[in-house]
């Protein structure tokens, strides 16, 4: 009777959070949208001339060197940093004026007009389309990163699936310690009640 009330009661509580975990499981096995939401955007490159060289930094732990269509970037990390360097004075270049940004965002965006349509604004380094789609550039790296509505969903399904449900991250982990807690306690009272049952049946036979 202990282990069939207590199964009883755990199954309620853990009703909502397995109902979410089928729905959003079955998601992510599917993975409907991803390649959209996920898509990695890159800036359009363009030909180097074969003569073209530059002097290295000892500093430099790795170096790039690629042709935007605002022209030459040198890309240098070093210690843990990145820059974006001009090409003839290996200084840090400066962040281009919303007419060249918005350039290069187009540029970026034109191998995927279905997705990106149109860049209606920028504010800051980041680009806002006619799709609703967020293009936010990282300028000392030279990358993007593409947000739109599908990821945002597929991002909360996430959340709901490994139970990120507060804002505060060790609430959100108290839960999913609960969480697996409870489906021990589940699976440990379902074969209690089994077994039990199996004992039940075969005294009644005897």
């Amino acid at each position: 009777m202990f282990s069939r009330r207590f199964h009883k009661y755990i199954g309620l509580a853990m009703m909502v959070p397995m109902v979410g975990w089928a729905i959003t499981g079955v998601v992510f096995f599917i993975k409907p949208g991803y390649a959209g939401a996920y898509e990695i955007l890159n800036p359009k490159t363009y030909p180097l001339e074969s003569d073209y060289s530059i002097s290295m930094d000892d500093l430099w732990e790795e170096v790039r060197v690629i042709k935007s269509i605002l022209g030459v970037h040198v890309l240098a990390r070093s210690n843990g940093d990145y820059w974006n360097l001009n090409p003839g004075t290996l200084e840090p270049s400066e962040i281009p004026d919303k007419q060249r940004l918005k350039l290069l965002f187009e540029d970026a965006v034109s191998r995927n007009s279905a997705r990106y349509g149109a860049i209606e604004r920028i504010e800051n380094l980041t680009a806002y389309t006619s799709t609703g789609i967020e293009v936010e550039l990282n300028w000392d790296r030279l990358t993007f990163n593409q947000q739109g509505f599908d990821r945002k969903i597929i991002d909360s399904l996430y959340r709901i699936h490994y139970l990120q449900w507060t804002p505060w991250s060790a609430v959100n982990q108290l839960m999913g310690f609960v969480g697996l807690l409870l489906l021990m306690a589940l699976m440990v009272f379902g074969v209690r009640i089994y077994f039990s049952g199996r004992g039940a049946v075969n005294n009644s036979c005897d």
